[in-house]
């Protein structure tokens, strides 16, 4: 059905006739007669006010199926991510740079590629990297002025945040962080005075007490520049910093079903395998290397799986998608095998244990599956 004959047919529901409808509009009759007959068509500023007239959305108007719009939107943002999310960051900003084309006004494809731009920043130059973060600026203002989703604009302000304080605009950075809710007003916190029984104890195990681990799984071993330059915690100290995560690690998955964390505890035993290696400890850097190196081969099984079960106690009977916003396509293994490349493991390369190791790493070592 053509725009035309959609209009004949809200007119004659409306038990309106076409002088009704001319007169409404403030055209002609026989440009009503010249729509309905197929022979011309609307100038795009009739349509608000045609719609005003019989009280429907222009996407009834004109035809447009909501669900399927929807429904074309999900499948460009899952297609995106499938690739953003492992590394594939081109290929992903693709995808939505055409999503954006064929649907301007879709606030999700916008913020979705809002956050590739952002992830791409790594692989530009700095002219390059000037332009992405005024494109940046330009859709996140649009989807903070216009779009009334609470999740978009919410993840929107976290990358407005970062490009401010990143370009010196800490005051603009500032005004968009006052406006997100305080932590104890998030949506996790009310439902936790919401739900009793079952959904509550859901709500902790899975979310609320979850978030908290992964809160302070990451910040345990965090150093800090100071404002004069220097780092809070010495060499030594951060050594320390990182066995205190990795015996927190330890103490919440009993069970070491570490599912994501896999890839945190491989980064944190190459930091302890590169200290130990600068002070010729060889059994110490070799024990560190085996332990990152089988972290990086389980986080990478943790990836390929369809579904991820906890048996630790704390998690019991959690499940959850892999689905983490990786900044490389290559996988843990490719990278521990580059890392171990460094001088610092000149005095053990030949080493049984060194070779056994990387050995089974260029096993798994390569690219993400898409």
């Amino acid at each position: 059905m053509n725009i035309g004959e959609k209009i004949r047919d809200l007119r004659k529901s409306k038990n309106m006739t076409q002088e009704d409808l001319a007169e409404c509009l403030n055209v002609s009759i026989s440009a009503v007669s010249q729509w309905e007959m197929g022979k011309t068509m609307p100038d795009i500023t009739m349509i608000p006010l045609i719609c005003n007239v019989f009280d429907v959305s222009s996407d009834k108007l004109l035809e447009i199926d909501v669900t399927k719009k929807n429904q074309k939107i999900e499948k460009i943002r899952t297609d995106a991510g499938k690739y953003y999310t492992r590394g594939f960051v081109l290929e992903g900003k693709e995808i939505l740079k055409q999503g954006l084309i064929n649907f301007p006004n879709s606030y999700g494809i916008m913020c979705d590629y809002v956050h590739v731009l952002e992830l791409e920043r790594d692989l530009l130059s700095k002219e390059e990297t000037k332009n992405n973060e005024e494109e940046i600026i330009r859709l996140g203002e649009k989807i903070v002025a216009e779009c009334d989703d609470f999740n978009i604009r919410a993840t929107t302000i976290q990358k407005l945040c970062i490009i401010y304080s990143d370009i010196g605009n800490e005051d603009r950075a500032i005004e968009l962080a006052n406006k997100m809710p305080a932590y104890t007003l998030s949506r996790e916190s009310l439902l936790g005075l919401i739900y009793k029984g079952e959904k509550l104890r859901d709500l902790e195990t899975n979310v609320l007490l979850y978030d908290h681990v992964q809160a302070m799984a990451n910040r345990i071993k965090w150093n800090y520049r100071m404002n004069s330059g220097e780092w809070l915690y010495t060499g030594d100290e951060r050594v320390l910093l990182v066995k205190k995560q990795i015996d927190f690690l330890k103490l919440i998955f009993e069970a070491e079903d570490y599912g994501f964390y896999n890839e945190s505890l491989c980064d944190s035993y190459k930091i302890l395998a590169s200290h130990s290696a600068r002070q010729n400890d060889e059994k110490q850097a070799l024990s560190y290397i085996e332990l990152s190196a089988n972290h990086a081969i389980k986080f990478i099984e943790y990836m390929a799986c369809k579904e991820f079960k906890f048996s630790s106690l704390l998690f019991k009977g959690r499940t959850e998608l892999p689905a983490i916003h990786l900044d490389s396509k290559f996988n843990s293994a490719y990278h521990l095998l580059e890392f171990l490349k460094e001088p610092q493991f000149d005095f053990i390369r030949t080493k049984e244990k060194f070779v056994e190791m990387t050995k089974k790493l260029e096993q798994y070592a390569g690219k993400w599956q898409v």
